[in-house]
């Protein structure tokens, strides 16, 4: 059963890439999302799909091999990906994340030299920010970069970097004599090493990766944007794309969930009559129904501001992010309890999503955080 998506404010041609980004996840992905989960592990044939499809490039112009798609577009392949594997979603999040910094605050040669790589898939990116002491607040970041002239010299580590095993070049946040540096490290650099993350609670198969810098040379060609507040601006951009793009997730996931759960009560009798028709179970049913409803309006009104540049955006986003990521961890909820015991066994999708979603309440800005971050852009708005 498919729940109908339509009613949503989605033109003819958005429903058209809604088609096409549904039936890719189901064909491409979702029949590996389980192992995915289970094994902890990227499929490479999925890393080769997404490769063959151009998502990698879907945030990149044409001229620079990519898809050039639009906000909407973007948000609608993140919901199909996240209802079939948030892992597989994640490794596009943080990619893009890097892509849309890169475009906006790199400079032309840095431009030239990575976006064409990284609109095919052949290098991968992934954003290095989160510390043991840092992570929300930026302002402690410990990770120390001491300019030598032409190279910086980058000593630290980061911490549950998604993509981090698979990345070839990490947009890492550093402090350079009390001020902030975004600096593109490539995998290869000496002095990098990548310590694999596994069994975390959800998006397992993310391919998550602790980052050791031990007095790496980075060449200052590779910094992005300058240091101080440029470099706020250079984190903003990309956490702005991520936490659009988590939203979407969030719907996918939460309509995973409740077509799931509505094809489940629809053929399991308990007491003789359906759950559906328990009125306890048609209660949980209908929190789905609206939440999943709610948060896809919200996306797509954030979409639109973001198609049309409207400085409204930038708290739009966080709202929707805030409400989708806490609706999906809600819903998950639900989905398990009405499966019961199915749906807290290891081969059920029910706990996948379920601690996939809660994961998306902490990633790109934590629940609290983007309540701060919603009310403080709105009184800034107006």
């Amino acid at each position: 059963m498919q729940v109908a998506s339509d009613a949503l404010g989605l033109t003819v041609s958005d429903r058209d890439i809604h088609a096409a980004a549904c039936a890719f996840a189901e064909c491409a992905v979702a029949p590996h999302g389980a192992a995915i989960a289970r094994d902890d592990e990227m499929a490479p044939e999925v890393i080769g799909e997404l490769q063959r499809a151009g998502l990698f490039g879907m945030n990149l112009s044409d001229a620079q091999g990519g898809l050039a798609l639009g906000p909407i577009a973007i948000g609608l392949y993140h919901e199909a990906l996240g209802q079939a594997s948030s892992a597989v979603r994640s490794i596009l999040t943080v990619h893009g994340m890097v892509c849309e910094a890169l475009n906006r605050w790199g400079s032309a040669e840095q431009r030239a030299r990575w976006c064409v790589s990284l609109a095919h898939g052949d290098a991968i990116a992934a954003f290095a920010l989160t510390e043991d002491g840092a992570g929300s607040d930026v302002t402690a970041i410990g990770a120390a970069a001491v300019d030598g002239g032409s190279y910086y010299r980058l000593t630290g580590r980061k911490l549950w970097v998604t993509g981090g095993q698979l990345a070839k070049v990490f947009l890492v946040l550093a402090k350079c004599e009390g001020e902030d540096v975004a600096l593109l490290v490539e995998r290869d650099t000496p002095g990098l090493d990548v310590e694999p993350v596994s069994a975390m609670l959800g998006l397992r198969g993310a391919m998550l990766g602790n980052l050791n810098f031990r007095d790496c040379a980075v060449p200052r060609s590779q910094r992005i944007g300058a240091t101080g507040l440029t470099v706020g601006g250079v984190i903003a951009t990309a956490l702005d794309f991520g936490r659009y793009t988590v939203a979407w997730g969030a719907v996918g996931i939460g309509r995973a969930c409740l077509e799931q759960s509505m094809d489940y009560a629809e053929t399991r009798s308990q007491g003789g009559k359906l759950l559906r028709d328990h009125q306890l179970v048609s209660a949980l049913l209908a929190d789905m129904i609206v939440g999943v409803r709610a948060a896809s309006l919200l996306c797509l009104h954030a979409g639109r501001l973001r198609e049309t540049k409207d400085p409204q955006a930038l708290w739009e986003t966080a709202a929707a992010k805030y409400f989708a990521a806490s609706m999906a961890a809600a819903v998950a909820s639900s989905a398990v309890q009405i499966f019961g015991a199915r749906g807290c066994s290891s081969d059920h999708p029910a706990q996948r999503h379920y601690r996939d979603a809660k994961i998306l309440e902490i990633i790109e800005g934590s629940t609290q955080i983007q309540q701060q971050l919603v009310t403080r852009l709105r009184y800034a708005s107006l």
